[in-house]
């Protein structure tokens, strides 16, 4: 939110949880009533948990499948029929350089990223 009151100008700005199908369904209908189509999806959520493999707990092997990988999908197929239907649209998919090259503590990280 601290980004949020350093804009300027006419934006809008919504909460999601993109690890549930549900409140990204729940939000993006929201953003179409409130504002309109959809126009520019831009995937940038993630979090990272960076430690040996064999000692990242469970949680945060979910967490980090559930929002690097699982939010992404999710998010796109929100939005895909309707900018397919309209022949329109952009969808960027940020990831990190630990998507391309992995590191010792980094396994599961760069492994949702490279998704």
């Amino acid at each position: 939110m601290r980004t949020a009151e350093t804009l300027t100008n006419n934006h809008s700005i919504y909460e999601v949880d993109v690890s549930s199908k549900q409140d990204v369904a729940k939000v993006m209908q929201l953003i179409k009533e409130e504002v309109g189509a959809i126009d520019v999806l831009i995937n940038n959520a993630g979090v990272g948990t960076f430690d040996l493999a064999e000692n990242l707990s469970e949680e945060s092997i979910h967490q980090m499948i559930d929002i690097n990988l699982k939010g992404t999908i999710f998010c796109t197929q929100e939005v895909l029929d309707d900018m397919k239907k309209r022949n329109q649209g952009y969808i960027v998919n940020i990831i990190s350089l630990s998507g391309k090259r992995g590191k010792v503590t980094e396994s599961v990280y760069s492994a949702s990223k490279y998704f």
